[in-house]
Protein backbone atom coordinates (compact mmCIF):
# COMPACT_ATOMS: atom_id res chain seq x y z
CA UNK A 1 0.00 0.00 0.00
CA UNK A 2 1.37 3.25 -0.77
CA UNK A 3 0.92 6.49 1.33
CA UNK A 4 -1.65 7.70 -0.66
CA UNK A 5 -4.09 4.64 0.12
CA UNK A 6 -3.15 4.68 3.55
CA UNK A 7 -4.40 8.59 3.42
CA UNK A 8 -7.52 8.08 1.72
CA UNK A 9 -8.58 4.66 4.15
CA UNK A 10 -7.99 7.52 6.55
CA UNK A 11 -10.20 9.86 4.99
CA UNK A 12 -12.88 7.54 4.43
CA UNK A 13 -12.51 6.34 7.87
CA UNK A 14 -13.04 9.99 9.43
CA UNK A 15 -15.91 10.64 7.28
CA UNK A 16 -17.60 7.42 8.28
CA UNK A 17 -17.53 8.28 11.93
CA UNK A 18 -17.73 11.76 11.89
CA UNK A 19 -20.59 13.53 13.91
CA UNK A 20 -21.91 16.80 13.68
CA UNK A 21 -21.14 19.08 16.27
CA UNK A 22 -23.29 19.74 19.05
CA UNK A 23 -23.44 21.74 22.08
CA UNK A 24 -21.94 20.98 25.75
CA UNK A 25 -25.88 20.46 27.16
CA UNK A 26 -26.41 18.19 24.43
CA UNK A 27 -23.72 15.70 24.98
CA UNK A 28 -24.20 15.87 28.78
CA UNK A 29 -27.98 15.22 28.79
CA UNK A 30 -27.51 12.23 25.57
CA UNK A 31 -24.71 10.63 28.42
CA UNK A 32 -27.05 10.91 31.26
CA UNK A 33 -30.09 9.52 29.31
CA UNK A 34 -30.44 6.19 27.01
CA UNK A 35 -32.03 6.02 23.90
CA UNK A 36 -35.60 5.81 24.82
CA UNK A 37 -34.46 8.82 26.72
CA UNK A 38 -34.75 7.11 30.42
CA UNK A 39 -32.04 8.60 33.13
CA UNK A 40 -29.10 6.21 33.32
CA UNK A 41 -29.16 6.50 37.19
CA UNK A 42 -31.21 6.22 39.90
CA UNK A 43 -30.62 9.11 42.25
CA UNK A 44 -32.70 6.74 44.73
CA UNK A 45 -30.26 3.85 44.98
CA UNK A 46 -27.52 7.02 45.07
CA UNK A 47 -29.15 8.12 48.06
CA UNK A 48 -29.87 4.74 49.63
CA UNK A 49 -26.18 3.78 49.21
CA UNK A 50 -24.70 6.93 50.52
CA UNK A 51 -27.35 6.39 53.59
CA UNK A 52 -26.20 2.93 54.07
CA UNK A 53 -22.63 3.27 53.90
CA UNK A 54 -23.13 5.67 56.53
CA UNK A 55 -24.95 3.33 58.59
CA UNK A 56 -22.45 0.54 57.78
CA UNK A 57 -19.40 3.04 59.09
CA UNK A 58 -20.98 4.61 62.11
CA UNK A 59 -21.47 0.64 62.96
CA UNK A 60 -18.27 -0.21 62.02
CA UNK A 61 -16.54 3.30 64.24
CA UNK A 62 -18.77 1.75 66.93
CA UNK A 63 -16.89 -1.38 67.06
CA UNK A 64 -13.46 -0.73 66.88
CA UNK A 65 -13.95 1.80 69.78
CA UNK A 66 -15.53 -1.20 71.69
CA UNK A 67 -12.78 -2.98 70.80
CA UNK A 68 -9.94 -0.33 71.47
CA UNK A 69 -11.93 0.65 74.83
CA UNK A 70 -11.38 -3.59 76.07
CA UNK A 71 -7.68 -3.07 75.13
CA UNK A 72 -7.42 -0.51 77.78
CA UNK A 73 -8.35 -1.23 81.57
CA UNK A 74 -7.64 1.43 83.40
CA UNK A 75 -9.25 -0.88 86.55
CA UNK A 76 -7.28 -3.71 86.94
CA UNK A 77 -4.03 -3.37 88.52
CA UNK A 78 -0.69 -5.22 86.83
CA UNK A 79 0.59 -8.49 88.26
CA UNK A 80 3.05 -7.98 91.09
Amino acid sequence: MSFSDLKETGMRIAQRHHRPKRSDGEHIMRLLTTKDGLPRLSWGSIIAGVILSMIVYLIMSALGTAIGASLLAPLSKPDP
